[in-house]
This record gives C-alpha cells, structure tokens and sequence, in this order.
C-alpha cells in the first residue's frame, strides 16, 4: 500500500505562524477525539505527525515528523515514548513573504509492506524525496493484519 499526503502548513503571524497535521491510520471505524495530536491516544495502527513548531519544553526530542505505533494495548505520551520519526526543516510558509505561493506544498509518502513501514518527505514539494524513517519490525509493533480489520 502507498499513499501520498500533499499539504501546505502556512499563516501570517509575525512570528508564530503555521504549526502541524497529522495522518492517522486506525483500526477504528469512525474518529475517535483525543489528546494526541486529535485523537486517543490508545489506537491500533500508526500516526504520522508533522509538526513544524519547536517547543521549547521538547528539547532534543522534538522531530519535525514523528512517527508513532501502538498495538492498542498501551496509551502513547509523546513526553514519554520512544519519537521515531525526522528532522526535515522547511515544511511551513510565511503567507506574508514575496515568496509565497499557492503552490508552496509539502509532501509525505508512506508505503506499507506486510513487514515494513516506509517514511519518505519532500519538503517543498519539488520531487526530491528523503528518507525520514524505515521501520523494518512493524510485526513487533502492529497486530497482524492491522490494515485489514476495524473495530
């Protein structure tokens, strides 16, 4: 399975501008609100955040993409857990610079393979894809089958 996410994150703000989205694939049959990112933070499947704001109370630990993983058995605490996930840079648009566009995007791939998950991120849209994670023991972190069961 492959899909591909197209978005822009961008404001106006002098210096707070734009901040994040998130990419969820669950098990749950219909959207379940929650502290993390959106939803709960116990799921069966995989989350990708993209998150473009340094908080200062992250430190060392914030990714520009962080990927998380949960079975549905433990709650997941950004603060706590393992981050997998990348440092990209350039993910957001200042709406007030000469140099913005409409067209100004970002892209995120994710391939999926019975085995392994496949991260990729073109930051400005312009079809130079990087590597920001490859998980190759996803049978340790997902139920099998995730994909094809909901609940």
């Amino acid at each position: 399975m492959a899909a591909t996410l197209t978005f822009r994150i961008s404001g106006q703000g002098e210096k707070l501008y734009g901040d994040g989205i998130s990419l969820w694939l669950t098990q749950d049959k219909s959207y379940k609100a929650g502290s993390l990112h959106g939803v709960s933070p116990k799921f069966t499947g995989m989350g990708i955040i993209i998150d473009t704001f340094k908080n200062v109370e992250h430190g060392q630990k914030h990714r520009d993409v962080t990927i998380v993983f949960n079975d549905g058995t433990k709650v997941i605490n950004l603060d706590d857990d393992e981050k997998l996930g990348c440092n990209i840079g350039k993910m957001r648009y200042h709406e007030e610079r000469d140099d913005f566009s409409v067209f100004n995007t970002s892209r995120i791939r994710l391939m999926i393979s019975p085995n392994k998950v496949l991260v990729e991120v073109d930051p400005e849209g312009e079809n130079k894809w990087q590597t920001c994670l490859s998980v190759t023991d996803t049978d340790k972190r997902l139920p099998k089958d995730w994909l094809k069961k909901s609940r």
